[in-house]
């Protein structure tokens, strides 16, 4: 423990962010952890608090069954493939030098602090990084994103699908990466509009099941299974007729009427 003690601000934020060994995982999860707390849990509690709400409320489930929790899911692994087709046809683009090298740090800097975090050598390492990168941040980020930040603004705006495109700016906005920007705004539309349809349990579970598929294939990575290495290192570049299917899919159940209205 005495290697942190006598760490400055500079070294203690390298440790963190990856660039000074797989030493100071430790450190790096537990900033990671109250990162979260503190910047996403805590604000959104307060603002709660400050409204009288109880989080009870906000987690209310709409008695969802299982058709509502294989749908939940089904948009999401649909959603996995755009996503990762539209990263690699993004990072493709001709960009100015500039901008291409500030997406190059943003990519190299996320990429360094995530292997750094999901370092694993055994299925109690699996289940940490499963509680801090999959439960934790579905939990966390759907309470701001989809439990307080879309329903105030559909409350103010009267409106359904502005403020779901909103609060999927910001949420993509808040994951500093450029070539990723336009998965993770279309991650933040199909959670906000499950968190709509469904309820806040609903979109969780989503946010958790997109999460821990990262982090199961990273694992399998590490255990020498070379197509999940491709995967987790984003080397697949999924078919352009997959890619197509799943969107196809994502718009046909969300134009579906079987959708439960709130």
């Amino acid at each position: 423990m005495s290697k942190y003690y006598d760490m400055s601000f500079t070294q203690f934020i390298d440790a963190v962010g990856g660039n000074m060994g797989s030493q100071y995982t430790n450190l790096a999860r537990l900033f990671n952890f109250l990162s979260f707390l503190a910047f996403m849990l805590f604000p959104s509690l307060l603002v709660l608090t400050l409204n009288r709400t109880r989080i009870q409320d906000v987690l209310k489930h709409r008695n969802p069954g299982l058709k509502q929790i294989g749908i939940s899911i089904l948009l999401i692994l649909c959603a996995l493939p755009l996503g990762m087709y539209l990263a690699f046809l993004i990072e493709g683009l001709q960009w100015p030098d500039a901008i291409r090298s500030i997406a190059n740090n943003l990519n190299a800097t996320r990429q360094t602090q995530f292997e750094l975090l999901l370092q694993m050598k055994g299925l109690g390492e699996l289940f940490i990084c499963l509680g801090l990168l999959a439960v934790l941040p579905a939990f966390c980020e759907e309470l701001l994103f989809r439990g307080l930040i879309q329903p105030i603004l559909m409350t103010k705006m009267n409106k359904v699908w502005l403020p779901i495109i909103l609060q999927a700016t910001l949420f993509s906005l808040l994951h500093f990466s450029f070539y990723e920007f336009f998965t993770i705004f279309g991650l933040g539309i199909i959670l906000g509009l499950i968190a709509y349809r469904y309820g806040l349990l609903m979109s969780m579970l989503a946010h958790f099941t997109f999460n821990s598929i990262t982090i199961v294939a990273e694992y399998m990575a590490q255990q020498g299974f070379s197509e999940a290495e491709n995967f987790s290192q984003n080397n697949v570049n999924p078919p352009l007729a997959i890619s197509l299917a799943g969107l196809i899919i994502v718009i046909l159940i969300v134009q579906n009427k079987v959708w439960v209205k709130p």
